[in-house]
């Protein structure tokens, strides 16, 4: 299974969610159980699911298991060790990486998202205008789902707590590394269930605003 082969040697560089069965189209490959079925989302979060322009929160394309990535006690504690934390806005999305496994089948793709910087935080984030994080969708990237995407760019800026990988590249430290406004709530981390929010309930409660979530980090 790819998901094991590249977990050994990417597990300290990128974050990962099988895409496995998945065809062009973004239809499922013959996988029948869907392998990260978060249904507090409107749409069914699934391996190989489309999530149409417009009628879905743009981070479903990304919702999935991140918490083991990388471990801290608090979002103040991911914060003092990240390599950069900003309040940005999603900007504009493009393909990124394809690893190929042993199978025809077996496929692992990322996105590179461009974040424009709103507020910098700590780190590198001081310094730049924008910068690129990288997410794994759950289905094949191609030319169609690249553009759905950035057709439904999310408005609200995201508080991000990033780890910087090579080449100018970030991906969040897990999970509780991305907040922002969904159709969930005004404060939201849409990368894990929303029966996790429970575990970082005691710094997030009583903000009404992710800029209010930045100020007290």
């Amino acid at each position: 299974m790819l998901r094991g082969k590249v977990a050994a040697g990417w597990a300290t560089a990128s974050l990962l969610v099988a895409t496995v069965g998945c065809a062009d189209d973004g239809s499922c490959g013959g996988i029948a159980s869907c392998a990260y079925a978060n249904t507090e989302w409107s749409v069914k979060a699934c391996d190989c699911v489309p999530v149409p322009a417009g009628k879905a929160d743009f981070w479903l394309y990304f919702a999935g298991d991140y918490e083991w990535v990388e471990h801290h006690p608090t979002l103040k504690d991911a914060v003092a060790s990240s390599d950069a934390t900003l309040l940005g806005k999603i900007a504009s999305v493009s393909p990124g990486i394809v690893v190929q496994g042993d199978a025809v089948e077996d496929v692992y793709t990322e996105v590179n998202i461009t974040v424009e910087v709103l507020d910098p935080i700590r780190g590198d984030a001081l310094s730049v205008q924008s910068l690129q994080l990288t997410l794994p969708p759950h289905q094949r990237v191609n030319k169609e789902l690249i553009a759905s995407m950035n057709s439904s760019l999310p408005k609200s800026p995201a508080l991000l707590i990033l780890r910087k990988r090579e080449a100018g590249m970030y991906r969040v430290v897990n999970g509780y590394g991305l907040w922002t406004t969904t159709t969930r709530g005004a404060v939201d981390a849409p990368l894990v269930a929303k029966s996790d929010l429970a575990i970082v309930a005691a710094e997030t409660e009583g903000h009404q605003t992710v800029e209010q979530l930045a100020q007290s980090l």
